[in-house]
């Protein structure tokens, strides 16, 4: 969440689940297609409907090493 907090989005701690959403700040399809094309795996608010447009979702379930990981390269590729 730190990670996320540093590039500029707003999010919260999670209450009771292994995921963390996000308002990524554009259509959440055009979003998750940045992210796979630098590697990061994300879902698509929108696959959760209309309300959910515009947010992302994360696990938080994988090994701190790979979440670095993914930060690295959405701070490397400036996408955000």
């Amino acid at each position: 969440m730190e990670g996320l907090r540093e590039l500029g989005f707003d999010v919260k701690m999670p209450r009771g689940t292994f995921y963390v959403w996000f308002d990524c700040g554009m259509p959440s399809s055009e979003f998750t297609q940045k992210m796979i094309d630098i590697g990061v795996i994300v879902t698509p608010g929108s696959g959760f409907g209309e309300s959910a447009e515009g947010y992302i979702r994360m696990t938080v379930t994988e090994p701190a090493e790979r979440i670095r990981l993914a930060l690295r390269r959405m701070k490397e590729n400036k996408y955000l």
